[in-house]
């Protein structure tokens, strides 16, 4: 015994389209572009640790033994986040990094941003993002221009 089953689309059917459409959304990718680096400026230190802050707005300040010097440069770091419009994202910042000028070295800690923790980009796609941290000097700290890196990302929620 043999059979066949034929099937063809029922042109009075409205819920049935055929041939079927096809849809496809695309997401543009999200993208984190560096502007300036994070800066403290210049510090003079005694023979005790201290620290010294950079918020996210570019204020400055210092604890203990940190005396503040010139503030020529010092500023948050910046960044420009780009994507989808009006699509919202979250933003990591590290726990901590270290700065280091030949032997010597220093943490930094307790990063901040500003928009914190998430973010949302504007009509065009857009949203300036900085970070500022806190920068723990030790006693008698040598002296040098120190520098390092730290890593921020930012993904769609």
């Amino acid at each position: 015994m043999f059979g066949v089953a034929l099937a063809w689309p029922d042109e009075s059917a409205s819920r049935n389209p055929w041939p079927p459409s096809r849809t496809a959304g695309f997401v543009l990718s999200i993208t984190l572009v560096k502007g300036n680096d994070l800066s403290f400026g210049q510090l003079f230190v005694g023979p005790s640790p201290g620290t010294c802050v950079v918020t996210p707005l570019g204020t400055r300040s210092s604890t203990g033994g940190v005396q503040l010097g010139g503030g020529s440069g010092v500023g948050p770091a910046s960044f420009t986040v780009g994507g989808d419009v009006l699509a919202t994202y979250s933003i990591t910042l590290p726990g901590s990094a270290t700065m280091t000028n030949g032997g010597s070295s220093m943490t930094v800690n307790t990063f901040t941003s500003e928009p914190s923790g998430t973010g949302q980009l504007d009509a065009l796609g857009n949203q300036a993002l900085s970070v500022g941290a806190t920068l723990h000097v030790g006693a008698v700290q040598a002296p040098g221009t120190y520098s390092g890196t730290f890593d921020v990302t930012v993904a769609y929620n």
